[in-house]
């Protein structure tokens, strides 16, 4: 592949807010990444295209979304020269995404990755993420527990943070540190595609009186939280994806 001119690194102000990684972080990032040349790889929030670059090294191919019109027309520039790489404009909550298997990376911007968490990982055909989150949220969303979101993607993902990214590592730095989130589907999801719906009711309810045990929030009799192998006394705050998993299936039978 032919090396392509490096983007210039963009003005504090470029990304509204956004916090671009260092090249050298973007380098050892998608080094322990482990994409193949295989692997089609959907960039969230390409940027400045330090990702971008080092991705089109080991991806077969790389689909690079990026909002800012501005920064998307220079990556298209920088990257012309590249077979396998192709700039999106656009806005990654709303882009379509390929209907094959493909794998998300990203440095999303910390005031929106609760929403593209939830686009890709309820895309049927994402099989992993390897995302640059803000730390705190990384470290929640990979909890199996505590929130109805990481209840419901704890049966269809795994999910842990993999490493801790200070903010020296981007410019501009932000005010607190990020982490590296990744994921991968389950190969067996623990609750099956068409009882999601009444999964997700299920825990809603439950996590709608959070503080109270889980038998009160749900209106079931305690015999039926002891089948699923859960103490009565249990909020659904304290409950993991398995447990709420375990319930439902007491419930039903």
């Amino acid at each position: 592949m032919d090396a392509a001119p490096r983007p210039h690194a963009p003005p504090a102000s470029a990304g509204r807010g956004r916090h671009f990684l260092s090249p050298r972080i973007a380098a050892d990032l998608v080094k322990q990444f482990d994409i193949r040349r295989d692997d089609l790889v959907v960039e969230i929030g390409a940027g400045s295209g330090r990702l971008t670059r080092e991705l089109a090294h080991v991806a077969g191919l790389v689909l690079a979304i990026e909002v800012d019109d501005r920064l998307a027309r220079r990556l298209v520039r920088a990257t012309s020269s590249w077979s396998n790489v192709y700039v999106h404009g656009g806005d990654a909550e709303t882009a379509a995404f390929p209907p094959t298997p493909f794998r998300t990376v990203g440095n999303i911007p910390f005031s929106i990755s609760t929403a593209i968490l939830r686009r890709v990982l309820e895309d049927p055909s994402a099989q992993r993420i390897d995302l640059i989150i803000q730390h705190e949220m990384a470290r929640k969303r990979a909890r199996p527990r505590g929130t109805v979101l990481s209840v419901l993607w704890h049966t269809t993902w795994h999910l842990e943070v993999r490493g801790h990214i200070p903010g020296s590592a981007f410019h501009p730095p932000p005010s607190v540190d990020a982490a590296w989130l990744t994921g991968t589907r389950r190969s067996t999801p623990l609750i099956a595609g068409g009882e999601m719906h009444s999964f997700e009711r299920f825990v809603r309810k439950g996590f709608a009186k959070a503080g109270l045990p889980i038998a009160r929030s749900l209106g079931l009799r305690s015999s039926v939280i002891r089948r699923g192998g859960v103490q009565v006394d249990a909020r659904a705050i304290d409950l993991d994806a398995k447990d709420w998993v375990a319930i439902f299936r007491a419930n039903r039978g």
